[in-house]
């Protein structure tokens, strides 16, 4: 396979992202550990078919909700990188696919919603109509798998190496690291390659000063905080 157009870019990163850039690869190792990869995408395609098959053979495919996620995605040379442990795209932005026959529509592609993993509780909890933990940060995903008129988030706060921190909105991304003066800035509309840190862009400070804002804020709720450093670091 093709390597992306941010396979070898190096935007200025804290230096946790910086640690876990590969630089020896040659371009044929980066396109063959690529396709191992999607080879594997495979083998996980046929056995999700495997599942799906088992479950309309129970006869309880139309009274059961089917999600399909991953907790983080697989960097595949973009950026040098691979696995997780990235704030960049590659690693936060999951896939997210929702069925439910006869009650979710199919083949809607919602791209305008900020949703993140603490959504999956409460949701699952509402399709089961059972009263879902206090989660402040949470929100069921009911309402807009079901195509409905309601009010939503305008940003999402993701973790990366337990220091680090990601705060998505519409066009822009900002990162940063408790424990590196290194931030960064992307603007996804313009650059969804991530090819530009405009974290030091003048231009820009105005929309930096903003998402510096909503983290404090999201911090500000947290009633606990995962402690520093962690055993692996």
């Amino acid at each position: 396979p093709a390597l992306a157009p941010n396979h070898n870019v190096h935007p200025p990163s804290p230096r946790k992202v910086e640690d876990r850039v590969i630089r020896n690869w040659t371009d044929l190792q980066w396109q063959y550990y690529n396709y191992i990869y999607y080879r594997q995408v495979e083998m996980l395609d046929a056995d999700v078919g495997r599942a799906l098959d088992a479950l309309e053979d129970s006869g309880l495919a139309g009274n059961t909700v089917v999600i399909f996620t991953s907790d983080h995605g697989e960097s595949g040379g973009r950026h040098g990188q691979v696995q997780k442990w990235t704030p960049f795209e590659e690693s936060v932005n999951v896939p997210l696919f929702v069925s439910w026959p006869d009650h979710i529509a199919e083949s809607v592609d919602d791209t305008e919603h900020l949703v993140c993993g603490l959504d999956f509780v409460p949701t699952i909890c509402d399709f089961a109509g059972i009263q879902p933990p206090a989660l402040k940060q949470a929100r069921s995903l009911r309402p807009l798998l079901e195509e409905e008129s309601v009010s939503w988030r305008d940003h999402i706060v993701s973790e990366v190496q337990v220091t680090g921190r990601v705060v998505r909105t519409k066009d822009y991304k900002f990162v940063k690291y408790d424990d590196d003066p290194v931030e960064q800035l992307f603007c996804l509309k313009d650059d969804p390659w991530e090819l530009r840190n405009l974290a030091s862009d003048a231009d820009y400070a105005q929309v930096k000063q903003e998402h510096q804002a909503l983290l404090r804020e999201w911090n500000s709720q947290l009633e606990v905080r995962a402690p520093t450093p962690m055993p692996w670091e």
